[in-house]
């Protein structure tokens, strides 16, 4: 008879260990988290063709905790080839050319140029946000090569931006799927994008 309560006694434990495990593995997988910091995406652009940077977002997505970027802005530097040959001064005399033969010094090289860009613009899925991500810097904007918003812990804030969008501009933005976000100026740039996101997302 003991041996019996003993043995009960131990599938009930067991049993009960079994449920405790299974409530803990439905409830770790029912939510979990992405937290990206600091990914760096590397783009050009120009006035005809603005860099454009995507990131995914989970069809599990349940909200958002954090969406924001900086902007490293780079000058476009385009090359120029420099050669050429030193002039040599030749005469002509009793119909011949002299010096005869004559020699050329031959001069190579790589010259380098930067573009002056402005009239930067950010959109996110095809929504302008320069206004609301010109606010909270008091107008301060992108002027050429540097580290924007600032090199501090300042960054371009989406989701406060989405709270000055109608509903149906900020769903596009916030719901989940391929954002597209682009980069426009007035003349060709280099331009790298850090990424800091985070969202809930339901289990699978």
């Amino acid at each position: 008879m003991n041996d019996i309560s003993r043995a009960i006694n131990i599938l009930s434990e067991n049993v009960y260990d079994l449920k405790r495990k299974s409530k803990r593995q439905n409830l770790q997988r029912r939510n979990g988290n992405v937290d990206i910091y600091g990914y760096e995406f590397y783009r050009q652009g120009d006035v005809n063709a603005p860099a454009e940077f995507g990131i995914s977002i989970s069809q599990d997505l349940v909200y958002f905790e954090r969406f924001e970027f900086k902007l490293i802005i780079q000058p476009f530097i385009s090359t120029v080839s420099g050669a050429g040959m030193s002039p040599v001064d030749l005469q002509i005399e009793n119909d011949e050319i002299t010096p005869n033969p004559h020699t050329h010094a031959l001069t190579s090289g790589i010259a380098s140029s930067s573009s002056a860009t402005s009239g930067y613009r950010i959109e996110v899925e095809g929504i302008d946000l320069t206004p609301y991500f010109l606010a909270p810097f008091d107008g301060q904007w992108i002027t050429g090569e540097g580290i924007y918003p600032s090199d501090d812990l300042s960054n371009y804030d989406v989701l406060k931006a989405c709270g000055y969008l109608s509903a149906d501009d900020r769903h596009k933005i916030l719901s989940a799927g391929y954002k597209k976000i682009r980069i426009h100026a007035d003349a060709p740039f280099n331009v790298t994008l850090v990424n800091y996101l985070k969202y809930s997302h339901r289990g699978r």
